[in-house]
Formats: C-alpha cells, structure tokens, sequence
C-alpha cells in the first residue's frame, strides 16, 4: 500500500513512499547529503528516515499547493518557482517560522543552513538511489 503522495514540483512527476518496501538502509539520506553537500552525511540530507518501532517513517517537504511554509517565512526567504522551493539564503535568519508551519516535518535546520527538499531540480537522488522502490517516481 502506498503512503501519502508527494508533489514532485513537476505537474508530470509524483514522488511516493511505500513504507512496507523501506528497509530503513538510508541510502536516500545519502544520496541526498552528497548531492547537495558533497559529503555522505544523513545529517545534512533534507530527506530522512526515521524508525517508528518497526515502520519506517520519511520527513521530506511534500511540496504542498499552499506553501504554508513560504506564507510563514516573514522576511520572504522562501518561494517557489514549478513546484520548487528555494531558499534565499541572504534573506534567511533561520528564525524556524517555516519548519513550524510544514505539515511534513519536511523542513529543519543543521549548521546553520535551512534544509528543504528541492527534488534536485527534477532528478530526485532519493528515488535514484532506493534499492528496493520504497521510493519512486511516478507519471501522474
């Protein structure tokens, strides 16, 4: 069974999760940390998976319609542009107003840079790099 639906910026794409084929291998995580970062280092992925008893649970920006995490963000940080969020990183004082309003859970904050899922600009590493299709995307 398929978990909920996440936006994949693109009105073609869908990115799912099917929590019953995650083996909790992090392979996203890192995936996600070297494409933006360089490093293999799950801290710095903007997706993540985290272990609820023996389910696996993943926190990424789901890309919602209404961008309650933009409307949050006073000093107008956040925008997005085709379904992409992006972050100004001038503009941002890391207040935390976004990650309160995300509904996901999808939106934190490590050394001192604000972490938000960009799908890597249409390529999404996390789907590239599951082995086992937990992760996928999809035509709608």
């Amino acid at each position: 069974m398929e978990a909920d639906v996440l936006t994949a910026g693109k009105d073609k794409d869908i990115r799912v999760f099917s929590p019953e084929k995650c083996t909790g291998c992090r392979n996203c995580e890192l995936a996600c940390s070297i494409a933006h970062f360089g490093a293999f280092n799950p801290r710095r992925a903007r997706i993540q998976v985290l272990r609820e008893g023996c389910r696996e649970e993943i926190r990424v920006c789901n890309h919602c319609e209404d961008h309650p995490c933009i409307v949050a963000c006073k000093r107008g940080a956040l925008t997005c542009d085709d379904g992409e969020i992006f972050v100004d990183e001038a503009a941002c004082n890391l207040c935390g107003d976004c990650i309160a309003a995300c509904p996901s859970g999808g939106i934190r904050i490590f050394d001192e840079t604000l972490l938000i899922c960009d799908l890597c600009h249409g390529d999404p590493m996390c789907v590239k790099f599951c082995t086992t299709g937990a992760l996928a995307l999809k035509a709608r």
